[in-house]
C-alpha cells in the first residue's frame, strides 16, 4: 500500500475523512471554520480557522480566514507530521459550501509547492442541481480554480442520489468515496506470483493530472454470471452508478490499472485486457495489471477493479450547472419585473382624501421639563 493521508475541509470533507479513519484506518486531519461541525469529528485531529461560526457559503470569507491563519496552521506539529508521514495527500471537500469550496484548492496549491515530492489529489462532491444559486456559483468557481491548478482529482455528485432522503444520500455517498480511497491506497493489491501492480506503478497512475476514476465490482458470485459476464458487470459501472459524477465521453484515458482478485474458476471467465470495457471508457496510453487468484477457503471476496487517470473534466455536467444558474437568474429577473408595477402606482390622491388631522411637531420642539410641569 502507498502511504495515503487525507485532509478534510469543511463539513463534507470532515465527515468523509472521519469515516475513512473509522472504517479503513486511513490517517487524516480536518480543517474547518465551524465549531459545530468540528464537534461531530471523533477519529482524527481537527484544526479550526476563523471565528468558529463557519463561512456561511461565502468562499471569500473562508479565503480570508486562511490568509490570516495559514502560518499558524503550518506551524502546528500534528499538521506537519501528517504531511511528513504520507506520500500521497487527498484533499476532500464539497464544492457547494463556503469553507471546502473556498480553500481546498488554495491550500492544495500551497502545500504542493511546499512539498514538491508529495503527490496531491483533490476529491470533491458536487451539489445537486436542486440546490441553491450560491451552491452552483461556488461549484463553478471551485472547478475553475481546480482546472488551473492542473492536478489529479476525483469527482462525485450528490445529484446522483436526488431520490433518496438527505441522511441516506450523505451516508451512502461518504461510504462509496471511502471505498474508492481504499482502492487508490492499494488495499486490494494482494500478494500474487502473477502480474502485479507495485507501489511505484500505483503512484504513476495516481499522479497524472486530470480526472481519476475507480470502477469496481465487489463480492462477485458465480450465480451473478447467469445473465451477464464479468466484463459486462464492469461495463455497467460506467453509466449505472449512483455516486460518481457523469463522465465526459471522449475516450481519453492516460493510464489504467486493472486489479483482479478472483477465484481460479472466475479468473478463467474474463480476459484481463477488458477490451470491451476500454472501448466504452477509453484505451489508455499506459496500462498495468494485477492478477491475484483467490485460494479456496480464504476470506478474500471476488473483486474486479479498474483505476483510470488523466481523464477529461466532465464538461457535460459543468454545462448543466451553468444552465441551472441561468435558469435561476432568469426566474429572479421575472420576479423583479413582476414587482415593477409598484413603481407606476401613485397614492397621492388617496392621501388628500383621507386627510391628516395630526398636530405637526418634532421631538426638538418639545421642552420635556416644561411639558411635565402641568403634572
Amino acid at each position: 500500500m502507498i502511504r495515503l493521508g487525507l485532509i478534510g475541509i469543511g463539513n463534507c470533507g470532515s465527515q468523509i475523512t472521519d469515516l475513512a479513519k473509522e472504517k479503513k484506518d486511513i490517517p487524516g486531519i480536518v480543517i474547518n471554520t465551524s465549531e459545530k461541525d468540528i464537534d461531530n469529528v471523533k477519529n482524527v485531529t481537527t484544526f479550526k480557522i476563523g471565528d468558529s461560526r463557519g463561512a456561511g457559503k461565502e468562499r471569500k470569507r473562508a479565503k480570508e480566514f486562511v490568509k490570516q491563519m495559514i502560518k499558524q496552521l503550518l506551524g502546528q506539529e500534528k499538521f506537519k507530521t501528517h504531511l511528513d508521514e504520507n506520500d500521497v495527500i487527498a484533499v476532500i471537500a464539497s464544492t457547494g459550501g463556503g469553507t471546502g469550496s473556498g480553500i481546498s484548492v488554495m491550500i492544495t496549491d500551497l502545500l504542493s509547492t511546499m512539498y514538491p515530492d508529495k503527490r496531491f489529489i483533490l476529491v470533491h462532491v458536487l451539489p445537486s442541481l436542486k440546490e441553491s444559486l450560491a451552491s452552483q456559483q461556488n461549484t463553478l468557481e471551485y472547478l475553475q480554480e481546480m482546472v488551473r491548478l492542473n492536478i489529479p482529482y476525483m469527482s462525485y455528485d450528490n445529484g446522483c442520489k436526488d431520490k433518496k432522503s438527505s441522511n441516506v444520500m450523505l451516508r451512502e455517498m461518504n461510504e462509496e468515496i471511502v471505498e474508492d480511497l481504499a482502492v487508490i491506497r492499494g488495499d486490494y493489491l494482494i500478494s500474487t506470483p502473477f502480474t502485479s501492480i507495485d507501489e511505484q506503478d500505483l503512484t504513476k497512475i495516481l499522479e497524472v493530472p486530470g480526472r481519476l476514476m475507480v470502477h469496481r465490482v465487489f463480492d462477485i458470485k458465480e450465480k451473478d454470471l447467469e445473465n451477464q459476464d464479468l466484463e459486462d458487470m464492469l461495463i455497467n459501472t460506467i453509466d449505472n452508478n449512483d455516486y460518481m459524477t457523469e463522465m465526459e465521453k471522449d475516450n481519453i484515458v492516460k493510464k489504467m490499472g486493472v486489479i483482479e482478485n478472483l477465484s481460479d474458476k472466475l479468473a478463467n471467465k474474463i480476459d484481463s485486457n477488458i477490451e470491451r470495457f476500454k472501448d466504452d471508457l477509453g484505451h489508455p496510453i499506459e496500462g498495468f495489471e494485477h492478477i491475484a487468484i483467490i485460494k479456496p477457503g480464504t476470506p478474500v471476496k471476488n473483486r474486479l477493479i479498474v483505476i483510470s487517470s488523466g481523464m477529461s473534466i466532465p464538461d457535460g455536467r459543468v454545462a448543466k450547472i451553468n444552465e441551472r444558474v441561468q435558469e435561476i437568474l432568469d426566474e429572479l429577473e421575472k420576479q423583479k419585473e413582476s414587482s415593477s408595477l409598484l413603481n407606476s402606482i401613485s397614492t397621492d390622491k388617496l392621501n388628500s382624501l383621507r386627510g391628516d388631522y395630526r398636530k405637526e411637531s418634532t421631538i426638538d420642539e418639545i421642552n420635556i421639563d416644561e411639558f411635565f410641569d402641568k403634572y
